[in-house]
């Protein structure tokens, strides 16, 4: 089992369903921001067959969110290898809502173990915010990635 802690009070988790976030295991929102968008954090879970790359659950995460805004864009891709595989990815889409556009920005962290079999569980931590709100909700998304511990 894992555990992980929210970085502030300022995020109230919510029942993933109520959210309309599907697939994922906790969604928090994110109170105490300008700009009229409150951003959301989302927790999932994926195994990787041996030998395959987390590219694929970043490819799956940036098809999620291009569904949700109707197109997106891989702004920056980074990954980590070793004993604890892992990757970060920074994507964006403009989306309209009640007459408003917003620059969105989807941030996930993914943080893998090697299992016994080869297999990677993962762990994928997402973050959906404005462009301006990206200041602050990226390093809450990485409090939240240190944060996480085998329980």
């Amino acid at each position: 089992m894992t555990s992980l802690t929210w970085p502030n009070d300022l995020w109230r988790p919510m029942d993933p369903a109520e959210a309309g976030v599907e697939g994922v295991e906790a969604v928090a929102a994110r109170t105490g921001l300008p700009g009229g968008y409150t951003p959301l954090m989302s927790v999932r879970r994926a195994l990787v067959p041996v030998g395959a790359p987390l590219d694929g659950v970043a490819d799956d995460a940036a098809l999620r969110f291009a569904r949700q805004t109707g197109t997106a864009e891989r702004l920056q891709l980074t990954r980590t290898d070793g004993p604890a595989p892992g990757l970060s990815q920074l994507l964006g889409a403009t989306v309209e809502v009640d007459g408003r556009t917003y620059d969105l920005r989807q941030l996930d962290g993914v943080l893998g173990t090697v299992q016994p079999d080869g297999s990677t569980a993962v762990l994928v931590v997402s973050a959906v915010c404005t462009a301006d709100q990206l200041p602050v909700v990226g390093p809450e998304l990485g409090a939240v990635l240190t944060s996480v511990s085998a329980a």
